[in-house]
């Protein structure tokens, strides 16, 4: 009986843990590549006034969205989302950017 029961623990234990790996593997599969979300989301990000440019950087440790801007006010704050499809955004001030 203690072997039954013993078998019976162990293939419950077997078949829970292959869900949350299917979970953790299905979550992984359906985010979407930083190059994508920029790609998406250029003309959106760069119709913003103040905005010059966006690149991809790293924000502790991640990779993230940073957008460029000739100047940080409440309404650029307002307009550009915190985060795209999971990754953060952060709001750089720069200068114009010229192209030579």
């Amino acid at each position: 009986m203690v072997r039954y029961i013993t078998l019976s623990l162990l293939i419950v234990s077997l078949f829970s843990n292959t869900s949350v790996l299917e979970e953790n593997s299905h979550n992984k599969m359906d985010k979407k590549s930083i190059k994508t979300v920029l790609e998406e989301n250029t003309d959106f990000l760069m119709s913003i006034q103040g905005v010059v440019g966006i690149a991809q950087g790293l924000c502790e440790d991640k990779d993230c969205i940073k957008v460029f801007v000739t100047k940080k006010t409440d309404k650029i704050h307002e307009q550009i989302p915190k985060s795209l499809d999971g990754y953060m955004i952060e709001i750089v001030e720069t200068d114009v950017i010229k192209a030579y």
